[in-house]
């Protein structure tokens, strides 16, 4: 039986393959080049 986890209420593949110390939640992401960018406007 693993170790009791904290029910932090973030998803476990959420920004698996990004670094950002921000929640997922939050309006603000940090695209691959690790700038942040706003969910609004497309990190495309």
């Amino acid at each position: 039986m693993t170790e009791p986890r904290p029910h932090t209420g973030q998803r476990p593949t959420a920004a698996a393959s990004t670094t950002t110390k921000l929640p997922w939640w939050s309006p603000v992401q940090y695209s691959s080049r690790g700038e942040p960018v706003t969910r609004r406007r497309a990190p495309r």
